[in-house]
């Protein structure tokens, strides 16, 4: 399990480049926190960013202040943070289920495609996901636990990752663990607990979030009227939402996020049917299907804000396929486990039709060879796992050859992507080759790429066009200047002519609808979707 761990989240941490939006704006966060000294206001490119509390910034920038600015720091934090959800997992289900369905869940957990996929990747999510796993995790133990010392403790452990929780991202930290608990409570019909066991936990987690409350409201007044509103109401509720998506977006998705181990869900189901459910199941059920119920109601939706649901999802599929396999199933297994072989086979022949350039050029360059013959073996891999998983008599084997198949799922998004598709969602690539620039140079860029420039420069006083994210920030009068309109940017140019060069880093869009607005001597680079206009100090 540790080598697989290693081979899928450590590994990985220092190849791909930062993506963009989100990686490099936690980083260029984090840095400017460093820097500044200032850590209670959170600012993003110099002006206040007040889109989430402090904790996951102070977490990276513990990270970046002792492993350096890289990748791999910036990444570390969040392995470890799935690191510590594996371990939970790990543990509630040797306690509560089997030691074979505790190791089945965390391979399970490990091998999940969003799972691995958020784990390796800088965002405060995986912050999230670990708290609330502690808190939901040490809520049900204290309900095990008799009257005495051990409840209490785990009653604190619950408030204390509440808080934690809630200075990752806010108030829906609090309410996932409360859509799940009461409930659980209710059905118990435990209707005093349900009045005198959140006391202990709300104290503590009330005393972890006071401290940083307090000082943010002293030094920003207006922090909670934005967060409150702006960062949960509208984005909970609001017509203007930021990622509308349907009410249905979630289930549709299940199949992709789950990948490999939501193709097994009616084996496990089968498995567990007949049974009554015990009470730690009917707890994991409400951990499940709650959360994914109150993210699915909201209007605004990213894949990420479930990830809290696959830590119970991972012990219900274990308990389920071991059930499943104790009483001799073996049809839905073999029904899954072919439609997997099918579906790696169907992305081995499409990458050999991209590759022949059936809709375009080819995928891979000739210097990319050696990734493409990778990338398809590994296809290989996990369509011929998949298929010995649909044939073979013993259980663990067939169990491990899904495991590898997850794996073989998720290798490629880490190794063997072709350049141009890595450079499209990380254009850190592009600005770091082309954009040096001496400390004197005046920067502009667009909303697509001033996290980046400011992450890849270390700078924190880039102007922008088009602020997008970072509107209310720049909404404050020292800082309105640096929000550019064309005629702005033209005033720009003209007052830094002969004292310093003009450096734009943009979308080729932006750059098309500002060139009527640069002087004629601005040199063009273009790498991908970047494009960089310098404008010489010297006319």
């Amino acid at each position: 399990m540790l080598a697989l761990f290693v081979l899928l989240y450590v590994a990985p941490l220092p190849l791909r480049p930062l993506g963009s939006p989100d990686e490099v704006r936690y980083g260029a966060i984090a840095r400017e926190m460093i820097v500044s000294g200032d850590w209670v206001s959170p600012r993003f490119n110099g002006v206040r960013y007040f889109e989430k509390p402090v904790l996951g910034y102070w977490i990276e920038a513990i990270s970046l202040s002792a492993l350096g600015e890289n990748a791999f720091a910036l990444r570390l934090p969040v392995v470890l943070a799935t690191a510590l959800m594996a371990l939970v997992v790990l543990l509630l289900a040797r306690r509560f289920v089997s030691a074979f369905a505790a190791r089945l869940a965390t391979a399970i957990f490990l091998t999940t495609v969003i799972v691995a996929g958020v784990g390796t990747f800088a965002v405060l999510d995986s912050f999230l996901a670990l708290f609330v796993t502690i808190a939901l995790a040490a809520w049900y133990a204290a309900t095990a636990e008799p009257p005495g010392r051990r409840r209490l403790l785990f009653l604190a452990l619950c408030g204390c990752a509440c808080g934690a929780a809630f200075l990752v991202k806010g108030f829906i930290a609090w309410a996932i663990p409360v859509i799940v608990a009461a409930p659980h409570l209710a059905l118990r019909r435990q209707w005093r607990t349900l009045a005198t066991f959140p006391w202990l936990p709300i104290a503590v987690a009330v005393a972890v979030t006071l401290p940083w409350a307090v000082l943010i409201h002293l030094r920003e007044p207006d922090f909670w009227h934005y967060f409150f509103w702006v960062e949960h109401v509208q984005r909970f509720a609001g017509e203007n939402a930021q990622h509308p998506r349907p009410a249905w977006f979630y289930l549709a998705c299940l199949p992709l996020i789950g990948w490999p181990w939501a193709l097994f869900l009616p084996a496990a189901a089968a498995g567990l049917r007949g049974e009554p459910p015990d009470d730690f199941r009917q707890y994991l059920i409400l951990w499940v299907v709650m959360p994914f119920v109150f993210f699915s109601i909201a209007k605004g939706k990213l894949l990420t804000y479930v990830l809290p649901c696959f830590v119970p999802l991972s012990i219900l599929l274990a308990a389920g396929l071991e059930r499943y396999f104790v009483k001799g199933g073996r049809r839905w297994f073999g029904a899954a486990a072919l439609v997997m072989a099918a579906l790696f086979a169907a992305l081995l022949v499409a990458l050999v039709a991209a590759q022949r350039g059936v809709r375009g050029s080819p995928l891979y360059t000739a210097a990319e060879l050696p990734q493409l013959l990778a990338f398809g073996t590994i296809l290989a891999v996990g369509a011929a796992s998949a298929a010995f998983a649909c044939f073979s008599a013993r259980v663990p084997l067939r169990l491990g050859a899904i495991a590898v198949a997850g794996v073989a799922s998720i290798l490629p998004l880490h190794f063997v992507l072709p350049q141009r598709v890595v450079e499209q969602v990380a254009p850190a690539v592009a600005v770091a080759r082309y954009a040096s620039a001496a400390p004197d140079t005046v920067v502009v860029a667009d909303a697509s790429l001033f996290g980046t420039a400011a992450w890849v420069l270390g700078r924190d006083d880039i102007y922008v066009v088009s602020p997008g994210e970072i509107s209310y920030g720049l909404s404050y009068p020292e800082a309105r200047h640096r929000n550019l309109d064309a005629r702005m940017l033209e005033d720009l140019v003209a007052a830094n002519a002969g004292r310093a060069d003009v450096l734009l880093i943009v979308e080729r869009d932006t750059a098309r609808d500002l060139a009527p607005h640069l002087p004629a001597n601005a040199s063009r680079a273009e790498h991908g979707a970047v494009v960089l206009l310098r404008i010489p100090r010297s006319v």
